[in-house]
């Protein structure tokens, strides 16, 4: 009676490990991608931000554009003399507008950019680490 070697399994797992490692990866970068996408594209940490100054978001809108010189956009066509136009954004408003609270002919970040900058960064961190790692790359 021939006696036959059993079939080793050690190729079977060791591609299954691979396997693995692959999906891992790719599940930390997508986290890691889910998360700059909520921090950078919405409006959730400027808001939860606001939220925590304010205790309301009645003025959200308002707190959040940002004051420009118009005289380039003046013209008869609009039947109206305007000196300043708002957009979205965290930016000083230039000293000929005379407004209160400090100026940048640059238009330069404002403080409160930088804050909400340092929140989302930190929220993709915190959002990495709740998922179950920080070592994701």
């Amino acid at each position: 009676m021939a006696k036959r070697r059993p079939v080793s399994l050690q190729a079977y797992y060791a591609s299954l490990q691979h396997c693995l490692a692959i999906l891992d990866t790719l599940s930390r970068i997508a986290v890691l991608t889910n998360a700059m996408i909520i921090a950078f594209t919405s409006d959730f940490i400027p808001q939860m931000f606001y939220l925590y100054q304010h205790e309301e978001l009645h003025d959200y809108v308002q707190d959040s554009l940002s004051y420009s010189t118009a005289q380039q956009y003046t013209s008869s066509a609009f039947g109206m003399n305007v000196t300043m136009c708002r957009f979205r954004g965290y930016r000083l408003p230039p000293c000929s507008l005379g407004v209160v609270g400090g100026c940048s002919d640059g238009m330069e970040h404002s403080h409160k950019w930088w804050v909400i900058l340092a929140l989302r960064l930190l929220f993709v961190v915190l959002f990495q680490v709740r998922r179950g790692g920080t070592n994701s790359f």
